[in-house]
């Protein structure tokens, strides 16, 4: 495996494409080619709007090929809270480190922006996400109902000076 990990800044319409499939994929999805469209849009306007000292978009490759994503960002106003969110491991490549070097990337990024906690949340249902966040180090903090009416759980991580 040639695993790397990079911030996605550049609008390149292939990786976007790329990122939008491997997204589908990883939620469940087939990818229609109306739904990789207008998730690759979704894509460019958010990298146009990113704020690089408040959110980052990570993107890890295997010999070039997309095998995963995840986003952190700035937790509202204080720059001692992030919250990292959006993770997408391809089914295939599940549970061969992609999702941790994602997770210590976007921690490396949101220390250098000041953070001392990362915080994240799933879906209460969600046993294989909860068992990952437990087993990376987040300590969960219990089921609360989102605004949408999801039953989720909440995760704390502080990070050590």
């Amino acid at each position: 495996m040639d695993l790397s990990v990079e911030t996605l800044t550049s609008p390149d319409p292939e990786t976007l494409r790329d990122v939008a499939v491997l997204e589908i994929v990883a939620w469940g999805r087939t990818p229609e080619l109306a739904e990789v469209e207008a998730r690759t849009q979704r894509l460019l306007r958010e990298i146009g709007q990113l704020d690089p000292a408040a959110k980052g978009i990570f993107v890890a490759r295997d010999s070039g090929a997309v095998v995963g994503v995840g986003r952190v960002m700035r937790n509202g106003d204080d720059p001692a809270q992030w919250m990292v969110y959006a993770l997408a491991v391809h089914p295939e490549r599940r549970r061969q480190g992609i999702g941790r070097a994602l997770l210590d990337a976007r921690i490396a990024f949101a220390r250098s922006h000041g953070a001392r906690t990362i915080r994240s949340e799933t879906h209460a249902d969600d046993r294989i996400s909860i068992a990952y966040h437990e087993a990376v180090g987040f300590v969960n903090e219990g089921r609360f109902t989102a605004p949408d009416g999801d039953e989720k759980i909440a995760f704390l991580m502080p990070l050590a000076g």
